[in-house]
């Protein structure tokens, strides 16, 4: 499992990626329309199953109801089957919007292996599913 523990996530932690708000939102990776089980684990809450619209390097969009407020920190845990078995993530993340369908999360605190294997997950699955159409 690919986690995100390699760069510490404490609160005021600067991160080198751009940044997404409900007011502000530029992207570094292109959403991918998936639908993946996904666990959400929030101190205080019990663990939220649901399915996701779309997923980015960036980030996810839950379809689910939500109780959490925005700038909440998880643990998003999720995964993709892939040629030779499957790559499975667990990322910390926080609560950026809130619509109607669901809620949006930011992944956080993440190395440059995660974002590796992640966008090799994201678009090796990508293409195995252009090559079905």
């Amino acid at each position: 499992m690919r986690t995100s523990t390699g760069v510490r996530c404490e609160a005021g932690a600067e991160v080198a990626m751009m940044a997404t708000t409900a007011t502000d939102e530029r992207r570094w990776s292109r959403r991918l329309p998936r639908d993946l089980e996904v666990v959400v684990l929030a101190p205080g809450s019990r663990p939220l199953y649901a399915h996701t619209r779309d997923i980015s390097l960036g980030g996810l969009f839950l379809i689910a109801p939500s109780t959490l407020s925005l700038e909440t920190g998880v643990s998003v845990g999720f995964g993709f089957a892939v040629p030779g078995g499957r790559a499975d993530f667990r990322m910390h993340a926080s609560v950026v919007r809130k619509d109607h369908q669901g809620f949006a999360l930011a992944f956080e605190c993440f190395d440059i292996e995660t974002v590796k294997d992640l966008r090799s997950a994201l678009y090796r699955a990508d293409e195995r599913v252009a090559q079905l159409v």
